[in-house]
């Protein structure tokens, strides 16, 4: 499995407050590139704070999806840092990877689309 959090094409806000980046937390299969899952999050409450939920939205996407990966691969060091715990207490393999293929795909495909198939 690949999870990422990548951040997206637009802003999040109230007119009138500083506008917030829009971030997208995905979950896909490495070999089959089937997304399993994603989750639009935003830092209006800090990166901290958006860091620290994305845990518990990962595990919410795994249990959706009903599975419990062998090995997890992670681009960014944040998040790596985060989820070690976790894949630790499930015996889950936490990889860090230079690449993420399948949620790459994914991602430049939806934000292709975003922009107006551009």
């Amino acid at each position: 499995m690949e999870a990422d959090l990548l951040m997206g094409p637009g802003t999040v806000g109230k007119r009138g407050d500083r506008p917030a980046a829009v971030y997208i937390l995905m979950l896909a299969d490495h070999a089959s590139g089937f997304i399993f899952g994603i989750e639009v999050m935003s830092a209006e409450q800090g990166l901290a704070g958006m860091y620290a939920s994305a845990l518990n939205r990962i595990a919410g996407l795994l249990l959706k999806a009903e599975l419990l990966p062998k090995r997890l691969l992670i681009q960014s060091g944040r998040l790596f840092e985060l989820l070690k715990p976790f894949t630790q207490k499930l015996n889950i393999e936490l990889l860090y990877a230079d690449e993420l293929p399948a949620i790459e795909e994914a991602a430049d495909a939806m934000f292709e689309q975003m922009a107006g198939g551009r």
